[in-house]
């Protein structure tokens, strides 16, 4: 890796702390503009940490996408990262429809 001598070197210290058992908190969130080694010193950490910690790169966009809530990308990622898959059980019927018939009715509110 060229360059980013400095956030290698906290990256670095990080995995001692870690080690050592001296960090609070169960993630650690990187921050900064694009291109800069934010994903390769993430992966460079959990690799030095172990086969046991998870690794689940996020991208800004997913986040602040207008189709799904925050909080609903947020708790997805999370529960990724220490292993929970949830399935949800949808009811499915099957059949064949055979006919529609429009009912006409004075009030269109049903009362």
């Amino acid at each position: 890796m060229v360059g980013q001598e400095k956030a290698r070197e906290a990256s670095g210290i990080v995995v001692e702390l870690i080690k050592a058992k001296k960090m609070a908190g169960k993630a650690l969130m990187m921050v900064g503009p694009p291109g800069t080694g934010k994903t390769a010193l993430a992966l460079a950490i959990a690799q030095e940490l172990g086969p046991k910690v998870p690794f689940c790169p996020m991208v800004g966009s997913e986040v602040f996408s207008t189709e799904v809530k925050k909080t609903e990308i947020l708790m997805e990622n999370f529960r990724r990262s220490i292993g929970i898959r949830i399935k949800e059980t949808k009811e499915v019927y099957e059949g064949e429809v055979v006919e529609l018939k429009p009912e006409e009715v004075d009030d269109i509110h049903g009362g």
